[in-house]
Parts: structure tokens; sequence; C-alpha cells
């Protein structure tokens, strides 16, 4: 049986899918979902930081930050496996995600890695 929606017909979604970002920084590594979620103005993104130099390591307990105008929209620690999550709401255009201290951070501006052309 074909399952109908209250959409346009021929239409999924006018939201687009989620995208995937890998990022490199020194001996990190990034790996980014970025995604709607069922609330259209919002947004979420999964991410998992790990090492070059010990994948295995424990990267748990590290803050991840997300600003939109120098503001926190959303904040997260990572778990024993380095993975974190955050929902905020918005697009991902116009944002920052900064992880770890203040004296030792890694930041990435999405607004050029999630626009698409």
């Amino acid at each position: 049986m074909l399952a109908t929606t209250n959409g346009p017909a021929g239409v999924r979604s006018s939201q687009g899918g989620p995208r995937k970002l890998l990022y490199a920084s020194g001996d990190l590594l990034i790996d980014l979902q970025i995604a709607p979620t069922r609330n259209p103005r919002c947004t979420e993104i999964i991410g998992q930081i790990t090492a070059t130099s010990d994948p295995a390591g424990h990267r748990a307990g590290q803050r991840v930050v997300l600003r939109r105008n120098d503001l926190t929209v959303a904040d997260a620690t990572t778990n024993k496996r380095g993975e974190f999550q955050l929902e905020f709401a918005g697009s991902a255009e116009d944002v920052t995600l900064t992880f770890g201290s203040d004296r030792d951070s890694t930041v990435i501006t999405l607004e050029t890695l999630t626009r698409k052309q």
C-alpha cells in the first residue's frame, strides 16, 4: 500500500537533506552532520571529534559551543566516544562551532561550508 502525505504530489520534502562535513585541524578530525529537524525552523548538528594520532582516544567532556553573532545559541559536552548533538533555531549558515577551551580551541565557521551553490 502506498502511503500519502498532505504535501504536493511527487514532493518528498521541502527541506534539504542532511549535509555531511569532515573538518581537519592538526591531529583532530571533526565529523559533522547538519540536518533540519522535524520543526522546520530548527537545525540539528550531530558530530564526533577524533584524533588521528589516537583514534580510540578519549574525547569525553570536551565543550562544544555554537554561536551566532557572538551569542551562544547552543552548547554540549562530548561523550566518551567524542560525540555530541546540538539543536537550535534557524539555519547553520550563520553560525560558528568552537571546540575546546579558550586557550586551545578550534573554531569552524559553517557559513561557507553549508551554503548550497
